[in-house]
């Protein structure tokens, strides 16, 4: 599996795990595309969660309400994310 997250950043798994990847865009001599780990997940709530919270850490906010808004904008693209994907009329879960 390989889901788009968001820029470069992708979410990859196999029969063991998740991968958080960031993709450079380059290619190494054999013509794979190169790319660094962020973090490597057990299942797909804690690769969510681990985004969700390195979002939470950019914030730049200075007092509550702030911090209030960035946290409903950062909601905003999550819902945004799984969302993209659902056809149609369906919510995500």
């Amino acid at each position: 599996m390989k889901v788009h997250i968001e820029g470069n950043l992708y979410l990859e798994s196999d029969e063991r795990q998740f991968v958080l990847k960031e993709y450079t865009g380059g290619t190494n001599k054999d013509g794979n595309e190169l790319y660094k780990t962020i973090a490597y997940l057990t299942d797909i709530q804690h690769a969510f969660r681990y985004i969700l919270r390195q979002k939470i850490k950019e914030t730049t906010a200075s007092n509550v309400k702030e911090l209030i808004a960035d946290l409903q904008r950062i909601e905003s693209w999550l819902h945004s994310i799984l969302d993209s994907d659902q056809p149609r009329g369906e919510a995500a879960r």
